[in-house]
């Protein structure tokens, strides 16, 4: 069982099992952190040497057939700790452990790429938040002939925190080439978002008003780092706000006109 062989090479760390400090980390993406999370993510960081090949071990963890035979016949019926805790729950403290690590996870690049090319999204995010180092793998993505491979790696950047500025250019020949409209729009929304001032992408964040709920919404408040060019589309930004049907674009949408144009915010 993938869990019960780990635990016995599984490295203590400050009094405490790597295991402990893992499940005190917020999932990947998770915007709050307590302070309890903010001092497990801080204490991996100062051991990043120890705890970086257990965790890049932990995302390639795998069950045994006979593990999961048994996990099937048992659902549902009260399972022991251990057979909780199987692969894919190794697999998710792994990738939250690299996802604390920012940065410092780079020497596990060619790791978390591998799982990347098999379609784990979450990988991608991993890549995206280790900022530019993994860019170039990020950018092998967005020149791939499949467009599911290019969603992919614009889906990882758009989730990037870590000077993603530094992938403007990339991004900026993405859609220059990019033959499909709904890919450029997402590489678009990710330039206005950090701010890029390119205004040929406004109109790519228009089209994009029609996306629906967080693609709206985001389309929208990146159209507000383009007051001047906006302008020229407020019909569009009002009937999104005033669209009840759908509340995240247009709260999206209402947040844009706040610092486009305040007086045509709905009043309720």
């Amino acid at each position: 069982m993938a869990a019960l062989l780990w635990s016995t090479r599984e490295p203590s760390i400050e009094g405490k099992s790597l295991r402990a400090w893992l499940e005190e980390l917020p999932s990947i993406l998770a915007a709050s952190k307590t302070p309890a999370e903010l001092m497990a993510a801080e204490t991996l960081r100062r051991h990043r040497d120890l705890v970086l090949p257990h965790l890049v071990k932990m995302i390639d963890a795998e069950d045994s057939a006979f593990t999961l035979s048994l996990v099937r016949v048992l659902n549902g019926v009260g399972l022991p700790d251990i057979l909780r805790h199987n692969a894919s729950y190794m697999q998710t403290l792994g990738q939250n452990g690299l996802w604390s690590l920012g940065p410092l996870a780079e020497p596990a690049i060619p790791q978390i790429q591998e799982r990347f090319l098999k379609f784990d999204m979450t990988e991608g995010w991993l890549l995206a938040n280790i900022g530019p180092p993994a860019f170039p793998v990020l950018e092998s993505m967005l020149t791939n002939d499949l467009g599911v491979m290019r969603g992919m790696g614009l889906f990882a950047l758009r989730h990037s925190t870590n000077h993603v500025e530094k992938a403007v250019p990339m991004l900026t020949a993405f859609i220059r080439r990019e033959p499909q409209t709904l890919l450029r729009i997402h590489a678009a929304l990710i330039l206005g978002r950090i701010g890029d001032k390119e205004a040929s992408i406004v109109p790519l964040l228009v089209d994009g008003l029609t996306l629906g709920r967080e693609d709206s919404a985001d389309c929208a408040r990146a159209l507000a780092n383009f007051p001047a060019q906006a302008r020229k589309h407020l019909p569009e930004l009002e009937a999104l706000a005033a669209d009840r049907t759908d509340p995240v674009g247009r709260q999206g949408a209402i947040d844009a006109l706040k610092n486009i144009a305040p007086e045509l915010v709905p009043k309720n």
